[in-house]
C-alpha cells in the first residue's frame, strides 16, 4: 500500500507541487524563490532526520537489526542523501518557486512557456517510470509492476489536474502553441534529468 502513496507524499510530482504551490501563492519573485526552496530543503532534512530516529533503515545488515549496532555504511549513506536532497531541494525548490511565481504573474508568452514548463518537470518523473520498467507492458502484470505502474499513471493525472488549475486561476491568456512546445521539449529534458537522479540514488 505504501508504494501507491508515494505520488501524494515521495514523488517527483509532490515535491514539486509543493515548491510550485508555494511560489504560486507569494507576492514577488524574490520571496518565491527563498521560500520554495526552504521548504523542499527543510522538508528533505526533516525526511532523512525520521529515518535516523525512527525508521532506523540506516541499519542495513541483518544483524544490525538484531544487535541493534550502528552500520557505519549506513549512516554515512544516510548522510550522503541527507546532503544531496537538501542541495536539489534547494535549487529545485527555488526553481520551482520561481516557475509557481511566473504562471501567475508573468505576460502571456513566457507564462505559457512556464506553464507548459512546469507540467513537464511534474509529470516527468512518471513518464520515466512508464518508459524505463519495461516489465508492465509484457504482462501479465504482478505486484512490482503495479506498484510502478499506478503511482506513474497517478502522478501524470495529477499533473494534468494541476495544469488545469493554473491554467484556470492564472490572471492572463494562455497561447497554447507555446504550451505544447515547450511542453514538449521540456519533458524530454525532464525524462533525462529523472534518468541522471536514478543513477546518482544508486551511488548514494
Amino acid at each position: 500500500m505504501a508504494a501507491y502513496m508515494n505520488p501524494f507524499f515521495s514523488s517527483g510530482f509532490s515535491w514539486g507541487s509543493a515548491g510550485l504551490l508555494t511560489g504560486f501563492l507569494a507576492s514577488r519573485p524574490k520571496s518565491s524563490v527563498l521560500a520554495a526552496g526552504g521548504t523542499l530543503a527543510t522538508a528533505a532534512i526533516t525526511y532523512y532526520v525520521l529515518i535516523l530516529l525512527v525508521g532506523q533503515r540506516w541499519l542495513v545488515r541483518p544483524s544490525d537489526i538484531e544487535t541493534d549496532a550502528t552500520s557505519s555504511a549506513g549512516l554515512l549513506s544516510v548522510g550522503r542523501s541527507i546532503v544531496f536532497w537538501t542541495v536539489v531541494g534547494l535549487i529545485g525548490g527555488g526553481l520551482m518557486g520561481w516557475l509557481g511565481w511566473s504562471i501567475r504573474h508573468s505576460p502571456v508568452r513566457l507564462g505559457s512557456a512556464v506553464l507548459g514548463l512546469s507540467f513537464a518537470l511534474l509529470v516527468g518523473e512518471g513518464v520515466f517510470t512508464l518508459i524505463n520498467v519495461q516489465s508492465i507492458y509484457h504482462g501479465p502484470l504482478n505486484s512490482f509492476d503495479l506498484s510502478k505502474l499506478v503511482p506513474a499513471l497517478t502522478q501524470i493525472v495529477l499533473g494534468v489536474v494541476s495544469a488545469g488549475y493554473a491554467i484556470r486561476t492564472r490572471r492572463l491568456p494562455v497561447a497554447w502553441p507555446v504550451v505544447g512546445t515547450v511542453g514538449l521539449a521540456s519533458l524530454a529534458a525532464s525524462v533525462f534529468i529523472w534518468y541522471a537522479v536514478s543513477m546518482a540514488r544508486m551511488s548514494l
